[in-house]
């Protein structure tokens, strides 16, 4: 039905001329450009590739990727001369006040510049630079400034026309993606090395704490320890002795995280090798202060309160690093055991003295804890402190595990919303 009007005798007419810069040949770099900025999601790559593609889409002598970074202003991040030779991006001169342009009018902008005087009008640079054809596009992804792409070429009968301008505009949005999407790689993998290294910490920290309580005769025994977060600031721990004694302990690192676990090992660790040798509490405590101001840094410490028990002797020596004060019962006689010197690592010089407690038996007993248990608050802002604290104690009853858990239970009660604190409690009953 549908019949070509032309005789058969007749040529065919030709193909439309190409129209140069936006002809098939331009628009077919501009796919490859778009599908080989698609093809990674390594950043360095991304960009490397967003200024080649730029150079040769606009066939410009150089490209200049700048990148919003830190919060403030554009920064030169990338740059690449002819033939995909490498520039030291720093060391560009490039036309700022065309960027701004090109970011305020949030398009492609193009300077044509047929002399010096019209060169030296524009800027400085750009009269230095001999350039006679200058094109800047924003980077940009739902709003957000990105940054730019920048080309210039100094050959004289080289201009950017508007075929130019569309096709380096279409590359700009491409590559704002390309981009944003390696950036989120980034992100993710950094998300995803944290999450890694949170579990290691994690891991640390669950060596720390003992699996159980030891067994021994005359004392009864018991710990818990409740983070806040994945990673938590509290540790205790558990030591025996020859001759049946143990030492008891609870410490608070300041601070969350992979760095207080760490210190808390470092801790445990020579705790551990320093009790053997002689585990005066205060002179325990002294050491590893001295230890610790010369290796940590500034600002970063811990409390600890150091127990030595002997249930034979039916006595306790104790030093208290800057630790909330240990609530002992003995008999019907309520003690809190103060601090007897400075938080481990604290810039300051200090001794921790050691103090002693006799006549201690059966029915007697101990509790150590942590700061979260007497900070947390209920609805009205009230702390639940160290009076609510010692009235919780006397309510609890049964062995040092029952009691451990009922004071947590208790104070967990007390709270209002999610826990904002680390909180350990540790109970030692004499038998």
């Amino acid at each position: 039905m549908f019949r070509n009007s032309r005789k058969p005798s007749e040529p065919a007419p030709p193909p439309p001329p190409s129209s140069g810069s936006g002809g098939p040949d331009r628009q077919r770099i501009l796919l490859e450009a778009m599908a080989d900025l698609s093809s990674t999601l390594d950043l360095e790559q991304v960009l490397d590739r967003i200024l080649a593609r730029g150079l040769e889409v606009c066939e410009a002598e150089r490209a200049l990727l700048l990148l919003a970074e830190g919060g403030g202003g554009l920064l030169p991040r990338r740059a690449m001369g002819a033939g995909g030779k490498p520039l030291a991006a720093e060391d560009v001169l490039f036309s700022s006040t065309l960027v701004q342009r090109a970011l305020r009018e949030s398009r492609p902008v193009v300077q044509e510049l047929d002399s010096d005087s019209q060169a030296l009008a524009v800027s400085q640079s750009v009269f230095e630079l001999r350039l006679r054809s200058v094109m800047c596009a924003p980077l940009c992804f739902r709003d957000q400034v990105m940054g730019a792409i920048y080309v210039d070429s100094r050959v004289q009968k080289k201009t950017f026309s508007s075929a130019d301008r569309d096709l380096f505009e279409a590359l700009a949005r491409q590559a704002a993606i390309a981009i944003q999407n390696a950036r989120l790689l980034v992100e993710a993998q950094e998300k995803s090395r944290l999450h890694r290294e949170m579990e290691i910490a994690a891991e640390i920290q669950g060596d720390l704490l003992p699996k159980v309580a030891p067994t021994m005769a005359g004392l009864d025994l018991h710990g818990r320890s409740l983070p806040c977060e994945d990673i938590s600031g509290d540790f205790f721990d558990f030591i025996l002795l020859p001759g049946g004694q143990v030492v008891v302990y609870v410490a608070d690192v300041v601070g969350h995280g992979v760095g207080p676990a760490l210190l808390a090992a470092e801790v445990r660790g020579e705790i551990r090798a320093l009790v053997p040798i002689d585990p005066d509490p205060g002179l325990v405590l002294s050491r590893v202060h001295r230890n610790l101001r010369e290796t940590m840094d500034p600002g970063r410490f811990l409390t600890l309160f150091l127990a030595l028990l002997d249930p034979a002797a039916g006595t306790l020596a104790y030093a208290n690093a800057g630790h909330p004060e240990a609530l002992l019962y003995q008999g019907r006689r309520v003690e809190w055991l103060s601090r007897t010197g400075p938080p481990l690592g604290v810039d300051t010089d200090a001794r921790h003295d050691t103090r002693a407690v006799a006549g201690l038996g059966a029915g007697d007993g101990l509790l150590l804890y942590s700061d979260g248990l007497i900070e947390a608050r209920n609805d009205a802002g009230e702390l639940f402190g160290t009076q609510r604290l010692e009235q919780a104690a006397d309510r609890a009853a049964g062995g040092a595990a029952a009691m451990v858990e009922a004071l947590l239970a208790e104070v967990a009660r007390f709270n209002c919303g999610p826990r904002n604190d680390d909180r350990t409690a540790v109970v030692v009953r004499w038998q």
